[in-house]
């Protein structure tokens, strides 16, 4: 998954920017992100993303919930706090993720994680944002 946004739904970026402004990152990380993506053999995704720093909260059933219904991709714990403090030091910022199952997967019920499928996804993940680094310079 490359993040486009992320859900802030987490402690440390409220300390640096009030909610409501948002998470995004670059454009121009987005474009090279993918098209270094395009080079893989792994499924890409664009989207947003949910930051959490509760992944066994009492509310996780429903943010799953509300978020598979607003669309978002992926949970994961870090993107807010990267895209808020490029952005705050001007600094281009972007992410991917090797996920190990969708918002709407898990949604339904489906959380057995793909163990091959992680490993390729994690190298992809890996092999992408450097051939986008590359590309960038």
């Amino acid at each position: 998954v490359i993040g486009i946004a992320a859900v802030r739904d987490e402690g440390l970026t409220k300390k640096f920017l009030p909610t409501e402004y948002p998470a995004i990152a670059n454009y121009n990380i987005v474009n090279a992100l993918k098209d270094a993506s395009d080079k893989t053999k792994s499924k890409i995704h664009m989207g947003i993303v949910h930051t959490s720093d509760a992944f066994s909260s009492p509310s996780l059933e429903h943010d799953i919930g509300l978020a598979d219904l607003a669309g978002v991709l992926a949970f994961e714990m870090e993107a807010a706090a990267i895209l808020i403090l490029g952005s705050l030091n001007h600094i281009n910022a972007g992410c991917i993720f090797s996920i190990d199952g969708f918002v709407k997967n898990v949604s339904d019920g489906n959380v057995a994680p793909d163990a091959t499928a992680c490993d390729r996804g994690i190298d992809d993940a890996i092999e992408t944002a450097l051939d986008a680094l590359v590309a960038l310079n």
